[in-house]
């Protein structure tokens, strides 16, 4: 991982209370050689109520067929499709243990149902994500174009459910299809879950969402990464401000940013503005300590 730190300016006046910034910018990691990528594990959560029926479906469900035929063996997939109720049409295994065709056959057979409860399939989804057992992760990417009206509709409570979850090693990321879908939910879920949310308005936009959520799955290099900022003990107090909306905490003095997924060579950036009181004399002085910690695809080990 590639990381730089720029502070704002790096002097502060003898006894007089001042604020610092700090710019931190960070790369993930670029593979130095081609190799062999670790498996992914896909949950794919689909939308098939009434309003999902005719060219949104039938173009969900091309993408997810587009999908199967770019996973490598060692690569896992499963889908859930929920209405008023949620149910599993394809069981989550390796794709080494599928059956291409029954595969395929059950993707094709999905039809249109009922209402929306976009919280029960989420959470079958997650259900089904926690039986496997990955090196790198899991990601849950769900897939709707209406608002909830049955189940979970609260976005705090489902961004919550979504953050544990990423704690867990499952990344969640959204796609909203069309103008009437609830932004306002998809959006918490993929923040707390340390995902993308993306937008389609169109069909085609959807085939292409789905795909190019895809192209960074299969090009990640750090899953799991986490910044924590460790303030020094009376001697300053930060406000975190990050260009992304990502979810953070406090654990014990430590603030604790969840970072999610980088595929290969994404950049991000983060603020943090430190209040500093008074120094009492002149000289050097350490205001907090901030460490990365994320899982390198590439050495498939635990880095900081």
């Amino acid at each position: 991982m590639k990381v730089s730190a720029h502070l704002d300016f790096d002097m502060v006046a003898v006894e007089t209370n001042d604020r610092i910034s700090l710019m931190i910018d960070f790369t993930a990691p670029l593979k130095e050689k081609r190799t062999a990528r670790p498996g992914q594990a896909v949950q794919i959560v689909l939308d098939r109520s009434g309003s999902m029926s005719g060219e949104r479906l039938n173009a969900a469900k091309f993408s997810i067929l587009k999908l199967v035929d770019r996973l490598a063996p060692q690569d896992s997939l499963g889908l859930v499709c929920f209405d008023d109720q949620a149910l599993i049409a394809v069981p989550m295994k390796q794709m080494s243990a599928h059956d291409i065709h029954a595969l395929r056959h059950a993707i094709q057979s999905i039809q249109p149902g009922g209402s929306t409860d976009l919280s029960s399939g989420y959470l079958l989804g997650l259900r089904e994500l926690s039986n496997v057992s990955t090196d790198s992760g899991a990601t849950l990417i769900l897939l709707s174009d209406g608002e909830a009206n049955a189940g979970i509709q609260d976005p705090d409570q489902l961004r919550s459910i979504a953050t544990n979850s990423a704690n867990q090693k499952i990344t969640s990321s959204t796609i909203g299809i069309g103008l009437g879908y609830d932004e306002t939910l998809l959006a918490a879920i993929s923040t707390g879950g340390g995902g993308q949310h993306r937008f389609a308005q169109t069909v085609d936009e959807s085939v292409a969402c789905l795909s190019s959520e895809v192209d960074d799955l299969l090009e990640k290099s750090a899953v799991n990464a986490l910044m924590k900022v460790k303030p020094v003990a009376g001697l300053a107090s930060p406000k975190i401000e990050i260009v992304q909306d990502l979810p953070f905490w406090k654990d014990s003095d430590t603030y604790v940013v969840q970072l999610g997924d980088l595929y290969e060579g994404e950049n991000r950036r983060f603020l943090v503005d430190f209040e500093v009181p008074g120094m009492a004399a002149l000289g050097l002085c350490q205001i907090a300590e901030i460490t990365l910690e994320y899982m390198n695809l590439h050495e498939m080990k635990d880095e900081k």
